[in-house]
């Protein structure tokens, strides 16, 4: 496999960057070179130059199958290296989103006071009424236990108990993938279930993606590529795990509707480099997961933030893949670009 090849399979993430908080771990051997990153991945000199000016550049990356779409972003930031952990740790990149309606980094075992605002509200009616509806498809990702949880959870609820009762469901559900998760890593994530005994697998679609890095990952990071092989045991000293529920606006000129997705973070901070996987492992609805892969490296008074990402979603299948990619290329290219203006100006704490 060529280092581009490797570079171009790490896809699966938009609109994730959330750049650490933790101690410094010794670093294990010398960071790559970010230019001749920045290089194989086709950026041209013109680019790189507005890269160190502090513009973000965002390129679109060659789709790895036929149902995702990927990109790289980076950016220069004056900002030094140890100071990311602070300015990004522990989720505090989420909120920057002007999607996001609500979020939190949870306590396990559970904790009900972490999740209150994991519910629907009157506004979303849409999502509640498609909650009362659910049956296997595209529309919802969830498991056949899923369905049939929500079917059993829903039935005969009163009209003027409907968003108390479908928030409390779906907040179940968030509940026990993320204690899944928490427990087996990937081999805890229940295939969305999509009608006529067809699955749907994140699970499959994530190893794919991080599969296809690790060789290269390895030379440069082996502890970071041990702790995302081997989560959720066996994680080396000076590595970071955290776990997310993220509430979102997703709206379109076709539709108005709330997404809620899960999220880990795995992340290794030296004072030579910061490396991130930033993985979505459960969204409701309109893609089924997301991998994300960070590297900041010291440049000039500042650092180059480098992200590779892109999203799998079963719709792409749903409309014409040759008018469906280019536009879906082109709106996440602009939502990546607006997003990372953000986190290069967030001026932190």
């Amino acid at each position: 496999m060529t280092k581009t090849t490797a570079w171009n399979s790490l896809l699966l993430a938009c609109a994730v960057a959330a750049l650490l908080s933790a101690s410094a771990a010794p670093a294990r051997s010398a960071a790559p070179d970010v230019n001749a990153i920045l290089t194989d991945l086709g950026f041209t000199k013109k680019e790189l130059a507005r890269v160190r000016e502090g513009q973000v550049v965002v390129r679109s990356l060659e789709q790895l199958v036929g149902n995702q779409l990927a990109a790289v972003a980076a950016v220069y930031m004056e900002v030094p290296l140890g100071e990311l952990r602070a300015r990004f740790g522990e989720g505090q990149d989420i909120p920057l989103s002007p999607r996001v309606r609500a979020w939190a980094m949870p306590r396990l075992p559970i904790e009900p006071e972490d999740w209150k605002q994991a519910a629907f509200d009157p506004s979303e009616m849409n999502d509640v009424d498609e909650l009362f509806d659910a049956k296997p498809g595209l529309d919802l990702n969830l498991s056949t236990g899923e369905f049939e949880l929500v079917a059993r959870e829903l039935a005969g609820v009163a009209p003027a108990d409907r968003v108390r009762a479908a928030s409390e469901v779906y907040r179940k559900i968030l509940q026990q993938r993320m204690v899944a998760y928490a427990e087996k890593g990937l081999s805890g994530i229940e295939p969305y279930d999509r009608g006529d005994g067809k699955k749907s697998s994140p699970a499959e679609a994530l190893s794919v993606e991080w599969e296809a890095a690790r060789e290269l990952l390895t030379t440069h990071f082996p502890d970071f590529v041990k702790a995302v092989d081997s989560y959720p045991n066996d994680q080396p000293a000076g590595i970071i795990n955290e776990l997310f529920w993220v509430k979102e606006n997703f709206e379109s000129k076709f539709s108005k509707r709330v997404a809620f997705w899960l999220m880990h973070e795995t992340w290794q901070v030296t004072d030579e480099w910061i490396v991130l996987s930033a993985r979505q492992y459960f969204v409701g609805h309109t893609y089924s997961a997301q991998q994300a892969l960070g590297l900041a490296v010291p440049f000039g008074d500042g650092v180059i933030v480098l992200n590779l990402m892109g999203f799998s979603s079963d719709l792409i299948d749903r409309y014409v893949p040759m008018i469906a990619v280019p536009i879906g290329k082109k709106i996440m290219r602009s939502e990546v670009t607006r997003y990372f203006e953000k986190v290069r100006d967030h001026p932190g704490k």
